[in-house]
């Protein structure tokens, strides 16, 4: 059976951070392949401004060498994990997993339909701090990952400000942002 990963998220835009958590979760799970998602609306984030979706899924295909799907940018409304887990289910042959950080994990409660979200697939979660983490959820806790200490919304201000943030994107990328002026004041 094939082992399919899943890295969903706002990816605005997706960095270097988010491609050592892609290559480190295909690594530690010995995926067979990596569908990189870029949600249309996250339910527990506020909405998403800066680069519209097509503009996301772009960079998503400059940033990481994996598949990258639009099933959740095709969707109206807001991008539930379980819609797709569902709707990518619905031909079986494929065993999940999917990839959170430990920051969603504390609220993995609060997902929709996050019963059924843990019987249809591995969720796996990748600790970034060696904070202790006690949990009685059923889920993979992935161990030894060095974070960068970047988020997409440090990178956003920082191209508005006009500083130089190619240091944490991949040069494709950093292009594309210069050439669309994403995320510029």
């Amino acid at each position: 059976m094939m082992r399919l990963g899943l890295f969903g998220g706002s990816f605005n835009p997706p960095h270097l951070g988010h491609l050592a958590a892609a290559q480190f979760f295909f690594e530690a799970m010995r995926l067979d392949q990596l569908l990189v998602i870029p949600a249309k609306q996250a339910p527990l984030k506020p909405t998403l401004y800066g680069a519209a979706d097509a503009d996301r899924l772009e960079l998503c295909h400059l940033t990481f060498p994996y598949s990258v799907s639009d099933i959740e940018l095709r969707r109206e409304g807001i991008s539930y994990t379980i819609d797709t887990l569902r709707e990518l289910q619905s031909s079986p042959g494929a065993q999940c997993f999917l990839l959170i950080g430990t920051d969603q994990l504390k609220q993995l409660r609060r997902w929709h339909c996050w019963q059924e979200l843990l019987e249809r697939c591995t969720v796996c979660a990748l600790q970034r701090s060696e904070e202790a983490l006690c949990t009685d959820l059923p889920v993979q806790l992935l161990r030894g990952f060095k974070p960068m200490e970047i988020s997409s919304t440090e990178i956003r201000s920082g191209i508005a400000k006009g500083e130089d943030m190619s240091p944490w994107l991949t040069p494709a990328a950093w292009t594309f942002i210069r050439e669309k002026g994403l995320y510029a004041a």
